[in-house]
């Protein structure tokens, strides 16, 4: 018989910190610390039921200055991710599909709901987004043009905009309508960037 897996005190409280405190949802908490959801949903419980501090009895009391220290680590981690969120180029600038894009990407290491805080959005916008683009092929020939998207965007220093992009594609022989490069581009996390227009000085 397999033994049962025992888990310390502070792990506990570290996985309910994630979804008490952090913004993770249960689900994503328990597939980041590889833990069944039930048994997490049993610790969140239990916590919450605690009147006196001392939840998961079997597993030893904490000291005060072991949980000050856990405390302060939970809220290192969350202040990493934030900067991290924050510091990714500019995106609070950007419009929503574009964040919609990065949470997307991040979700597996990232809470949704502190990424959706952050940006400015909203947790029913995001996953209205994921909704609407279900139905996009996970296929590798839509995974290569994403690449390629991405490559003509980094050898153009992304000042392509979906018309030479289309261009581009087109004589790469991926037939592509504009719309599509559109989509395509704000999949690929790719924004071309604003041109600078220059006013002739005038003479007096």
């Amino acid at each position: 018989m397999i033994p049962r897996k025992q888990y310390s005190k502070e792990f506990k409280l570290d996985a309910v910190s994630l979804v008490l405190e952090q913004g993770y949802t249960r689900a994503e908490a328990a597939r980041s610390l590889e833990i069944n959801i039930s048994q997490l949903g049993r610790w969140i419980r239990e916590y919450r039921e605690d009147s006196d501090g001392q939840a998961f009895r079997g597993n030893g009391k904490l000291t005060l200055e072991q949980e000050e220290i856990r405390k302060l680590k939970v809220r290192v981690k969350q202040l990493e991710m934030e900067k991290h969120i924050l510091g990714s180029d500019g995106l609070l600038r950007q419009r929503n599909e574009l964040k919609y894009s990065f949470i997307t990407q991040k979700k597996k290491t990232c809470p949704v709901g502190l990424m959706c805080q952050l940006l400015g959005v909203t947790r029913s916008g995001y996953y209205g987004y994921l909704k609407r683009n279900t139905d996009k092929p996970d296929d590798a020939r839509y995974q290569t043009l994403l690449e390629v998207v991405r490559e003509i965007a980094e050898s153009s220093d992304n000042t392509y905009g979906s018309r030479r992009m289309k261009q581009v594609l087109n004589a790469r022989s991926y037939p592509v309508s504009r719309s599509k490069v559109r989509k395509l581009m704000i999949e690929a996390g790719v924004q071309a960037k604003q041109r600078k227009r220059y006013r002739e000085a005038q003479i007096d």
